[in-house]
């Protein structure tokens, strides 16, 4: 299973295609829900990856320097981002 946390947008449906044809399970995680829920999500579908718009990276990155989305591996970034996120990213080396 992999997760989409994102608005949608041509790369939701794109990473969805994807998903089809690869017989990959997606999980949407809207971009409204609280802290709270996002873990829950997490916790009852046991993903790693995310596929997001650089938005989303703040948010997700907050929630495991917390403690939460434990199982969380891997970010797939929609966008070009800087270094200093990548730098900021790199929790998730470990």
């Amino acid at each position: 299973m992999i997760g989409i946390y994102s608005k949608t947008r041509e790369e939701w449906c794109l990473t969805d295609i994807a998903c089809w044809f690869n017989s990959i399970t997606n999980v949407p995680i809207y971009d409204t829900l609280g802290e709270d829920n996002i873990d829950f999500i997490f916790g009852q579908t046991e993903i790693t990856s995310v596929f997001l718009p650089f938005s989303g990276i703040e948010k997700l990155l907050g929630m495991k320097k917390k403690g939460k989305i434990k199982g969380l591996h891997t970010l797939v970034c929609f966008d070009e981002f800087d270094k200093a996120t990548l730098e900021a990213a790199k929790v998730f080396v470990s």
